[in-house]
């Protein structure tokens, strides 16, 4: 077993890797789009991803990936950079910790985003905001706390920029170049600083 230390002493583990199935859209999603969002918001993601079929998907960890996870062009796989732990320590709901695999919430996370985008034609960074919300009730429904996951994640997402690796995958839906924010919009990353761009158009 070998644990892993970031910069904010969160341990992650690495243990035995698993298969997971594909996640229907989480419980709640879109009463928690009305109340984090605004009720049109909601409409439009439930309109968007009852109207197309999504298809099933396999999880893939023999890549690099710079964004930390993405989906593949047509959207039968999603890359999870190889670093990524198996499981990882977060915060439980009840309280204390526990290790947890975060393949479940990052594949239903870039599944929402991959069918806002080229379905519905959703910028990124607004497609990105719906699916931070499916996954964190993602992690929520695991039994875990979202604010303590998030944590961790942002840690890897760190590490994934400064190092990208040798290996990308080979059909990615978007580039880690497509998702920086531009003069054209800005969003709530480190580097806007509290920007407002979310769920524009």
């Amino acid at each position: 077993m070998i644990i892993w230390h970031f910069h904010r002493g969160t341990p992650v583990v690495r243990l035995r890797r698993r298969a997971i199935d594909h996640d229907a859209v989480p419980l709640g999603l879109f009463s928690a789009l009305r109340s984090k969002v605004s009720t049109s918001a909601a409409e439009q993601v439930k309109r968007i991803l009852s109207t197309h079929t999504t298809l099933p998907r396999r999880i893939d960890r023999n890549h690099h990936v710079r964004l930390l996870a993405i989906s593949s062009r047509e959207g039968t796989v999603t890359y999870i950079d190889c670093r990524v732990p198996d499981h990882i320590y977060v915060g439980k709901k009840g309280g204390g910790t526990g290790a947890m695999c975060p393949d479940r919430p990052l594949n239903e996370h870039e599944e929402i985003e991959y069918m806002l985008m080229k379905y519905g034609g959703w910028s990124y960074p607004r497609a990105h905001q719906v699916a931070l919300v499916a996954e964190n009730l993602v992690v929520e429904s695991m039994g875990f706390d979202a604010e303590s996951y998030q944590a961790v994640m942002k840690d890897l997402i760190k590490f994934a920029e400064r190092e990208p690796g040798p290996s990308p995958p080979p059909d990615p839906f978007l580039t880690w170049e497509d998702t920086q924010c531009t003069d054209d919009y800005h969003c709530d990353c480190d580097h806007c600083k509290g920007g407002t761009h979310a769920f524009g158009s």
